[in-house]
């Protein structure tokens, strides 16, 4: 299982663990709530791969932004409609609760 860091004194609580059907492959999600916003994280593990930053990705039905980067074990891929600088900010926070272990 991909980890969940607790981030909610970053004002982003994890709401709910969930799969989703990616290509045919069920993927774990992680649901966080940012204010009004949910913000849905789904984890591929990785058979072998490197780290990579993460690339944002402006999605063109209803104005929702995702952010992919990689770490070696997992794909993450961070996908809301919440205003970009919240993306940005949440995905750092979770790079670095999950760098602290």
């Amino acid at each position: 299982p991909p980890p969940a860091p607790a981030l909610s004194k970053d004002c982003f609580a994890l709401r709910r663990v969930r799969h989703e059907v990616v290509g045919d492959r069920p993927m774990p999600a992680l649901v966080y709530r940012h204010h009004e916003h949910l913000i849905t994280l789904v984890a591929a593990p990785q058979q072998s791969g490197g780290a990579s930053v993460p690339v944002a990705t402006d999605l063109s039905a209803g104005g929702f932004t995702m952010v992919h980067w990689t770490d070696g074990a997992f794909s993450y891929w961070a996908i809301s409609d919440t205003e970009r600088p919240a993306l940005d900010e949440f995905v750092d926070r979770f790079r670095a609760a999950i760098a602290a272990g």
